[in-house]
C-alpha cells in the first residue's frame, strides 16, 4: 500500500520532530476543545510521540487491507454499537450497516460528536454503555 505524501511526511523519522513540536504546542489548545487537564492531554500527546513509525505506517495498511465484515453476522453475543453523529471516520451509514449485520446489536448515536466521542463526550457515552448494560445484564 501506498502511503498518502503529507501521512509519509510526518513519519518520516527526519520530519518526525516537527511533528512532536507542533503536537506539543498544540496541548493547551487540544485540552481545551475536549474540555480536559492539560496534563491528561499531554501524556496522550507523549504516548502518541513514543510510537515509533513501524508501527503507526503497519496499523495503517492494515486497516486498509483487513476487512471485517463478513464475520459481523458470528458475533453471538448482545453488542453496543456507539458513533458520533458528526464521525467521519467511521461514519452513521457504516454504523447502521454493522447495526444490521451484528445479531443483537443496539446502536447509539452521540449528537454533536466526530469519531472520538468516548473523549469529548464521555458522559453521553457512560450513559449509552449504562443503558445497554442494565437491558443486556440485568442484575
Amino acid at each position: 500500500m501506498q502511503l498518502t505524501t503529507p501521512l509519509s511526511l510526518t513519519l518520516n523519522p527526519f520530519f518526525r520532530w516537527s511533528v512532536r513540536a507542533i503536537s506539543n504546542l498544540s496541548i493547551p489548545f487540544i485540552a481545551a476543545a475536549l474540555n480536559k487537564p492539560v496534563e491528561t492531554v499531554k501524556k496522550w500527546v507523549d504516548d502518541l510521540n513514543r510510537v515509533p513509525s513501524y508501527v503507526i505506517i503497519e496499523e495503517i495498511k492494515q486497516i486498509a487491507e483487513y476487512n471485517l465484515e463478513e464475520k459481523l453476522e458470528e458475533i453471538k453475543v448482545p453488542t453496543c454499537l456507539i458513533c458520533g453523529s458528526l464521525d467521519t471516520i467511521t461514519p452513521l451509514s457504516m454504523m447502521r450497516k454493522m447495526q444490521q449485520k451484528i445479531p443483537n446489536a443496539t446502536l447509539c448515536v452521540i449528537k454533536n460528536a466526530g469519531h472520538f466521542a468516548l473523549i469529548t463526550h464521555s458522559t453521553q457515552v457512560n450513559r449509552c454503555l449504562k443503558q445497554f448494560l442494565e437491558a443486556n445484564y440485568p442484575p
